[in-house]
């Protein structure tokens, strides 16, 4: 999928055209860990993260235990192709190390998680990398783990690669309330899980079939007493707040989205495969809502019509159905808004 003398030549060139109009050192190109496979795998042994050789067992292994699932791979491929598209575009990621190098697995990691600002060891050479994936189970390796975190781990991941800053509001249930941004990315987390997992409901436990299915009714739209949905529909305020209900939202929008885009956008989404597409545009307006890191989603909906004004009547009545209608929510959004 990757040229690597091409990104590297656009890297430069980029460079050039940031950081001064002179020629500069090479050693000012983005550090790439040389690898032959689609992603890197890396264990941290004492106190170092190192690469392992491309021929380690291990890889074969997390094909076969975790990159099977069609799904999963396809959230591997969104990845890759967000990292191009930001190079085909020359747009200054947020992240330059993360997105000119493969993705970075942490096979031992003690969590699932996004690790931050990590630097990895590659035959001698130290590379720093700012987002790589944990999956590893208490410094351990257990591909059954990784399988089942690969989803929301990705989204989070995903998230911060377009540039958004990550909630320090804690999780608590989906049908609890919290601020609007990080209802919005938990939202996002459970939509790409829910899409998931879906269709593999004997992988599952019943509680997390449970939310799956909440999610795709908009159950969480009413009140809950005692963990279950109650007859009180929830205020358009409260909504935007519940993460639960955020996830409906994004479920939907994934299945509504169409596979077209602007034409001034071609650079941009040409990297991506058809089945990406509609992801590829939740990311493209996420990492363009105004607002920073204190977004909401009135913010990502204006930001998703100005970007694909075709479809702004199917968002904003999407919005409608999933949240309520704010008073002030349509008459935010010009209707000639591009």
């Amino acid at each position: 999928m990757r040229r690597r003398l091409e990104r590297r030549i656009l890297a430069l060139l980029y460079i050039l055209c940031a950081l001064c109009p002179v020629a500069c050192s090479t050693s000012l190109m983005p550090a790439v860990i040389d690898t032959e496979q689609e992603y890197v795998l890396a264990r941290l042994q004492e106190d170092a993260l190192v690469v392992l050789e491309d021929d380690d067992p291990l890889y074969e292994r997390f094909d076969a235990h975790v990159l099977s699932d069609p799904y999963l791979y396809q959230l591997l491929t969104l990845f890759e192709n967000t990292t191009e598209a930001f190079w085909a575009t020359n747009t200054l990621p947020s992240f330059p190390q993360t997105v000119e190098n493969r993705l970075v697995i942490v096979v031992n990691s003690p969590r699932a998680e996004v690790l931050h600002d990590v630097m990895v060891e590659d035959n001698g050479r130290r590379v720093p990398i700012e987002r790589v994936l944990g999956l590893g189970r208490d410094g351990e390796v257990d591909l059954a783990h990784a399988r089942r975190h690969f989803c929301p781990a990705m989204a989070r991941l995903l998230w911060e690669l377009v540039g958004l800053p990550p909630s320090d509001a804690p999780s608590g249930a989906l049908y609890g309330t919290t601020g609007p941004s990080a209802a919005l990315e938990r939202g996002f987390q459970m939509a790409i899980e829910t899409m998931h997992w879906e269709n593999r409901p004997e992988e599952l436990e019943a509680a997390h079939y449970e939310w799956c299915m909440l999610i795709s009714q908009n159950a969480f739209r009413y009140r809950f007493e005692d963990g279950a949905p109650t007859a009180n529909r929830r205020s358009y305020e409260e909504a935007v707040r519940t993460p639960g209900v955020s996830a409906t939202f994004f479920y939907r929008l994934l299945q509504r989205a169409n596979a077209a885009y602007p034409q001034r956008y071609m650079l941009w989404f040409t990297n991506y495969e058809d089945a990406n597409v509609a992801q590829a545009k939740v990311l493209y307006a996420l990492g363009r809502t105004p607002g920073c890191g204190d977004i909401s989603a009135q913010h990502f909906i204006k930001a998703y019509v100005e970007a694909f004004p075709a479809e702004r009547e199917m968002i904003l009545s999407l919005a409608e159905e999933v949240f309520g209608q704010s008073p002030s929510a349509a008459a935010t959004i010009p209707s000639g808004s591009r």
